[in-house]
């Protein structure tokens, strides 16, 4: 099982070297698009000038004007060569003389090779065109440019990165160390070391919890200290009452007495026992309480990180989109961990309310088959259900029944690799039964015994093939058991797995909607015997019905 401290370790080193990536892969690529329009730009402007130049010398029959360009040209370091020809490509001037050029691209503009550039732009004279002039120059400094605005990048992102992943390991040591600190000692006492104390580091919420567990650990072990005091003294008293009697019977009734005294006094210490045994009671809830808060902390900055990256992903060019994919479905994935360690907080605590009313639970069973059917048919699995009876009715909690709804079609339909995942929904007696089936990879037996503990997951690590906190079916079992029910799974690996939830039926509710559906269907038939219309469709009157209810 990973800790705490892993798993935030692990997401927030994730969201980094995303992040890294998409620097280091978008800004040198966006800086050399800009080094490239600026070199094309002013080599389109040169290209221009020549032909300007080299056009008035033309028509005045003065080669000298092509001189005087061909020399301004070449104080540019990156130029290759230059080409002037006539309306019928025939070469008249050129620079360097044993320049390598090529005639057929004379008509193409702007064209960007390799390790060049070659822009070739018409002599116009009196609107016709006159001749070619072709201009080549090197990319040598606008890639020596891009690879020094690279590596400054690559070193910047690794600086970030290195000071994100000190940052975060700060962070995670700081709130977790209290916690793993809290733990060990509960345990220490568990095992009878009651001089076990925790150190106070902060003021913070963990430093509260701190200072109240030492102050359960004084009381427990003042009480230990009394009673131990209390059971040698009677243990002594019991010894000399015992004597007394062997010396004197004439001594029994006043021994009988001394017993009876002791007695009510264990009881007393009893009593105090179980005090304890509250306070460490009290200390667990305040410790759900805590991290209950430290989830609120975490979640506020993600929200943010969540929300810029998915506005990013939808502006970054196609080849950097799967970077902010990583992105964000790294940070939903912690975000849905902390969302399951909140709820399991909440219901720890005791601060979770759960309402107790009659739904009918076919409407729930369709509204979570139909929010969870894309995700299905991405997976290539068949979703339905079967409702034997579609006016059953349980007493639950609309909020709480739709998350375990939720959670256990989810499942299933993430454990199934083909195949098909079933709902069914059927009455027994006092209760009401849903089975959600599938014929996915099955469980271990020897998992089924861990199977609603927190944090169980059959196979762990990074490299395991399903992703998931190990909360799902916690939150499923606790939730069941507030609404007054019950859920078991039975399984075999390989053979797919069965998790039935019992709940409550509501039968006056469930009559209620039989009688309504009756009179909807009695109103449907009157309806089509007196008008020429067309009939009432089929199901309408019970729909209205229940809405009107």
């Amino acid at each position: 099982m990973r800790s705490l401290r892993f798993k935030f370790a692990a997401g927030a080193g994730l969201l980094l070297v995303g992040i890294l990536m998409f620097v280091v892969m978008y800004f040198p690529r966006q800086q050399r698009a800009q080094h490239l329009k600026a070199f094309e730009s002013e080599l389109s402007l040169l290209t221009e000038t020549l032909a300007l130049t080299v056009g008035m010398g033309l028509d005045d029959y003065d080669y000298s004007s092509m001189k005087l360009a061909f020399d301004f040209a070449k104080r540019d370091p990156n130029l290759e060569y230059i080409i002037v020809t006539d309306a019928d490509r025939d070469v008249i001037g050129k620079y360097p003389e044993d320049a390598t050029y090529d005639l057929s691209v004379l008509e193409q503009g702007l064209i960007e090779e390799e390790t060049r550039v070659i822009h070739s732009s018409p002599i116009m004279i009196d609107e016709k065109i006159q001749g070619f002039v072709s201009v080549a120059k090197s990319l040598h400094e606008v890639n020596k440019a891009t690879a020094a605005s690279k590596r400054d990048t690559l070193w910047l992102g690794f600086l970030i990165l290195s000071i994100g992943l000190v940052i975060v390991f700060v962070i995670t040591s700081t709130v977790t160390r209290p916690l793993n600190d809290l733990s060990i000692a509960a345990k220490h006492i568990s095992l009878g070391n009651y001089a076990t104390r925790v150190e106070v580091r902060s003021r913070d919420e963990t430093g509260v919890l701190a200072g109240y567990f030492n102050e359960m650990a004084d009381a427990i072990q003042r009480g230990h200290d009394e009673l131990e005091q209390r059971v040698r003294e009677r243990t002594e008293a019991l010894s000399e009452t015992n004597a007394a009697l062997k010396q004197n019977a004439e001594g029994l009734a006043q021994a009988k007495s001394a017993l009876e005294e002791q007695t009510r006094e264990l009881t007393v210490a009893v009593r105090s026992l179980r005090i304890a045994r509250d306070a460490a009671d009290a200390s667990e809830r305040l410790k759900s309480a805590i991290l209950n808060n430290m989830s609120h902390e975490f979640r506020t900055p993600l929200t943010s990180i969540l929300g810029f990256a998915e506005t990013l992903e939808k502006e970054v060019a196609d080849e950097h989109r799967g970077f902010m994919t990583l992105i964000v479905k790294n940070g939903r994935r912690l975000t849905e961990t902390l969302n399951a360690v909140l709820d399991l907080a909440s219901i720890e605590s005791r601060t979770l309310a759960v309402g107790s009313q009659p739904i009918r639970v076919s409407d729930a069973v369709e509204a979570a088959i139909a929010s969870l059917r894309p995700f299905a048919r991405e997976k290539g699995v068949a979703l339905r259900a079967e409702l034997n009876c579609r006016m059953a009715c349980a007493v639950a909690d609309e909020t709480a029944l739709d998350q375990v709804l939720h959670q256990l079609i989810h499942n299933a339909i993430k454990f199934t690799e083909k195949g098909e995942v079933v709902v069914e929904v059927r009455r027994e007696k006092r209760e009401v039964v849903i089975d959600v089936k599938d014929t996915g990879i099955g469980i271990a037996r020897t998992f089924m015994t861990r199977l609603f503990e927190p944090f169980a997951q059959e196979s762990e690590g990074l490299n395991r093939a399903h992703e998931g906190s190990g909360l799902g079916l916690t939150l499923v079992s606790r939730l069941v058991q507030l609404m007054g029910g019950s859920v078991r799974a039975v399984s075999e690996k390989g053979s797919g797995t069965t998790f039935r939830v019992r709940l409550v039926r509501a039968e006056e509710d469930e009559e209620r909607l039989d009688r309504e559906a009756k009179r909807g269907r009695s109103a449907e038939r009157a309806i089509s015997e007196r008008t020429d219309e067309k009939p009432v469709p089929k199901g309408y009157w019970p729909d209205v019905y229940r809405k009107t209810s």
